[in-house]
């Protein structure tokens, strides 16, 4: 009944319709207003989420089959939300492609994989690689490179001890 409860509700609707993919139409329903307010407040929070030490990595070892050894680690992201507890990157990665909060957090993710893989190394953990996952925006970053060089130069890291892995 008000125009501008018309247009926010056209515009939740709208911004769900480009969730789905392309060529879709959706039509505004309320439980789409409770997924919208939960989007706001995620964005929000991942923009803080850095700088509040909030964003963990956990390590997935990569394991050589015909000797057994552990060869590597794949690094993933989880964001220890302070209400909300561990947040899977399902449900704030693509919230941060859209939002432009992707590419802090993928520096971030880079250099602490980095600074990780050289720590096993200097405690004689071997010349361990090390596998970063990497979304399309932040390929399409213009300081990417820079930034994976920044990283090895801090850490110390081999470059050849890192794997950049394309996010699907």
């Amino acid at each position: 009944t008000e125009v501008d409860e018309l247009l926010k509700n056209a515009d939740i609707a709208m911004y769900h319709a480009k969730d789905q993919g392309r060529n879709n139409y959706q039509f505004f329903e309320p439980d789409l207003n409770v997924r919208a307010l939960e989007r706001q407040v995620l964005e929000s929070g991942l923009r803080r989420a850095i700088d509040a030490h909030e964003l963990v990595l956990h390590y997935q070892p990569k394991v050589d089959l015909h000797s057994g050894a552990i060869v590597g680690a794949e690094a993933f992201v989880r964001w220890r939300h302070p209400e909300r507890g561990l947040i899977l990157p399902a449900q704030f990665v693509p919230i941060a492609e859209v939002c432009g909060s992707i590419i802090p957090i993928g520096r971030w993710v880079m250099r602490e994989a980095c600074r990780q893989a050289r720590a096993w190394q200097s405690a004689g953990l071997g010349e361990l690689k090390v596998a970063v996952n990497v979304s399309p925006p932040e390929l399409r970053d213009g300081e990417f490179v820079q930034g994976v060089r920044s990283a090895l130069e801090e850490t110390g890291l081999d470059p050849s001890n890192l794997e950049i892995e394309l996010r699907e």
